[in-house]
């Protein structure tokens, strides 16, 4: 169960497995955010995934970068439809100086990349 902000580090990138990307369930019911999962993908050690801890039900939710550091925004570069959580979920190319995230919750809940 991860909290609001605690910082997951990554490995950013391999040659083996190129960029990483983490694949971010946002599980609606009755028009508010119930549950959020996000699943790392190409990366050597992902063995498991992390569920947010929600402390309310919010509308909406961002995935951004601290561009005021010199970083790349994130590529959301597939969204497709996630049988298991019945939900639309989103495949995220992460930028390639981020080294961490973490998951804001204020008005809405914000997964963010830094160095």
């Amino acid at each position: 169960m991860l909290k609001a902000d605690e910082i997951v580090d990554f490995i950013p990138g391999t040659e083996e497995y190129g960029r990483a990307e983490f694949v971010i369930c946002p599980v609606y019911k009755r028009g508010k955010m119930r549950e959020l999962y996000i699943y790392p993908a190409q990366q050597p050690d992902a063995k498991f995934y992390y569920k947010v801890n929600l402390e309310y039900a919010p509308l909406d939710f961002s995935v951004s970068s601290w561009t005021h550091k010199g970083m790349s925004n994130p590529v959301i570069w597939l969204m497709f439809w996630c049988k298991e959580h019945k939900c639309q979920a989103f495949r995220v190319y992460v930028p390639g100086e981020a080294k961490r995230f973490s998951v804001s919750m204020l008005s809405n809940v914000a997964v963010q990349f830094d160095v």
